[in-house]
């Protein structure tokens, strides 16, 4: 089955990292993106174990586009510390990440898309605000995309937390 909407709601670079703050330091001295809204995420998600992920995430626009800083903590988090067992970078590129607009009921057809070309390998939810699945496209593309949804009272919340550059 084809996603059509992937690319054109795209809008996250997400990068793992074994050090958060060096990985902030470093988009400040490299890239000029000077400050992330940090917290520490803890969140039930469907994965292959039925696990909890524990993440320091940070968040950052550059222009139009949010960069994603995951360092993983604890839970069953080997859909990112894969891909730093694989890497001597400081960050490594993970996925790209693709807003899906509108309603839950959106979220919902967008999400009956998946199929076995485009298996899930994490989902979850927070309250009713948050939706996101992460289908694995390194066969294809060599990452993974992460299709997030939020509610209209998350998304402006967010929108006034996470600094600009």
């Amino acid at each position: 089955m084809i996603l059509p909407t992937v690319y054109t709601g795209l809008n996250q670079l997400g990068y793992v990292t074994r050090d958060i703050e060096a990985a902030r330091s470093a988009f400040e001295r490299h890239y000029g993106v000077s400050d992330f809204f940090c917290f520490e995420a803890r969140t039930e998600a469907v994965t292959p174990k039925g696990s909890v992920n524990e993440l320091i995430v940070g968040l950052a626009y550059a222009g139009d586009i949010q960069i994603e800083l995951i360092q993983p903590v604890g839970g069953d988090v080997a859909i990112y510390a894969d891909v730093l067992r694989h890497s001597q970078a400081l960050v490594a590129f993970h996925h790209v990440g693709v807003m899906i607009a509108g309603s839950l009921d959106a979220w919902n057809r967008h999400r009956q898309r998946f199929d076995a070309a485009h298996p899930v390998v994490l989902e979850g939810a927070v309250g009713d605000d948050i939706r996101f699945a992460f289908t694995d496209e390194r066969p294809r593309l060599g990452h993974y995309i992460e299709h997030v949804w939020f509610s209209a009272r998350q998304a402006a919340e967010l929108e006034k937390s996470i600094p600009r550059f």
